[in-house]
């Protein structure tokens, strides 16, 4: 059948007038300055809805940020407060041990006293030493405190703190703590273990020969080893540590009577110098404050002659021990001498001084004897009492 397209000529003809009439309409409405200011506002609300929704969820995030982090600084000022808390209780827990231990190390000094740790968190030094100087309280310490007083400081907490807070395990290093002190301090570091450590096992290392011998006499049961060097095979190379005495043996086992009087030299100024100190014994002065042997015996022998008589066994032993004294000059200084010392006779020297040695050192608290005055009544004696030397009568 033939197909009619005047009707569809119709409806595409409407189709066109009504696109122009669309694109006639859209033309009016562009020129429209309403419609286009329609459209702005219409698109700003969205962005600010938009805009809305982030911050409402932004917000909620921040307020709840902020309820962690009030949160947070509530913990951590707890956590601050409690910390200061509990090593100020710590400081306190040792200082009364701080203090003991300082009044061993500093005996003499009458201006020092009570020492104590304080925690200042507002300060640049948050821990500060404080301590009583001639009756008033001064902080920091180290301002007022020498070096050597400083490190009595320091060795007591470190002492202190290893008692409270080691306690089950009693182990103590000490690697060359007496370098910074002065020398007649070092013997109070044995007493401070003597006293307050006898149940610890210590760790000690130390150069110096003399302190060796001190802490030998002081501890016969520790035991001592001498280290010589290290590699890389073997490691560390040690061999048995000797005191003064073994050494001066060993010396004349081996046929060298000068080496081993040089050592005995060494010896016996130590001994005399802390003899003449706690006799009170008067020695020539020396404005480079050396001594050398036959002036500190000299004055160990007057001194004893004066308090305890000439006829004293002690003092005559003491008058013919003087008479080899020269041993010293021809051990430590070279002699083109035909008439050198043997060994039979530095082993004779040796042997006069340890009688001598024996009946001023105490072998219970292993101190030499002292001078003391009370109540009018003067005493020769160890600290301990246990050794008493008599004036003859």
């Amino acid at each position: 059948a033939k197909i009619d397209t005047n009707e569809f000529k119709s409806i595409l003809n409407s189709e066109n007038e009504l696109k122009e009439y669309i694109s006639s309409q859209i033309e009016i409405l562009e020129k429209n300055q309403s419609r286009k200011l329609l459209v702005d506002d219409f698109q700003h609300a969205t962005k600010v809805r938009d805009s809305f929704v982030k911050w409402s969820k932004l917000n909620r995030m921040i307020l709840r940020l902020e309820e962690i982090k009030v949160a947070y600084e509530t913990i951590k000022s707890d956590y601050v407060d409690e910390t200061k808390k509990n090593v100020q209780d710590s400081f306190d827990s040792i200082s009364s041990d701080v203090a003991a231990y300082f009044k061993v190390l500093e005996r003499d000094n009458k201006t020092l006293g009570n020492p104590k740790l304080n925690l200042y968190s507002d300060s640049d030094k948050a821990v500060e030493l404080e301590v009583m100087f001639g009756g008033e309280t001064v902080r920091p310490a180290y301002k007022f405190l020498s070096e050597s007083q400083l490190n009595s400081f320091g060795l007591s907490i470190f002492l202190a703190s290893a008692k409270n807070f080691n306690t089950n395990f009693k182990f103590i290093i000490l690697d060359d703590v007496i370098n910074s002190f002065d020398t007649y301090k070092r013997p109070r570091v044995i007493d401070l273990l003597s006293n307050y450590f006898s149940d610890y096992q210590i760790l000690l290392l130390t150069h110096d020969s003399i302190w060796l011998d001190r802490l030998q006499k002081s501890f016969p049961t520790w035991k001592r080893v001498h280290f010589l060097g290290w590699d890389y095979l073997i490691g560390p190379r040690v061999k048995p540590g000797k005191n003064t005495y073994e050494q001066i043996n060993e010396s004349l086992l081996e046929t060298r009577p000068a080496e081993a009087g040089w050592n005995l030299g060494r010896y016996l100024e130590w001994r005399l110098q802390e003899l003449c100190e706690n006799l009170e014994a008067s020695v020539k002065f020396n404005r480079r404050n050396e001594f050398t042997l036959s002036q500190l015996l000299q004055a160990f022998k007057v001194r004893m002659k004066d308090k305890l008589g000439s006829s004293h066994t002690l003092v005559k032993q003491i008058s013919d021990f003087e008479a080899d004294s020269g041993f010293r000059n021809f051990c430590d200084h070279w002699k083109d001498s035909e008439t050198e010392y043997t060994c039979s006779e530095i082993e004779d020297i040796v042997n006069k001084w340890k009688e001598i040695e024996k009946q001023i050192e105490c072998e219970h608290c292993n101190k030499l004897v002292r001078y003391e005055k009370v109540d009018q009544y003067e005493h020769i004696s160890c600290p301990c009492r246990g050794l008493n030397i008599e004036k003859n009568h």
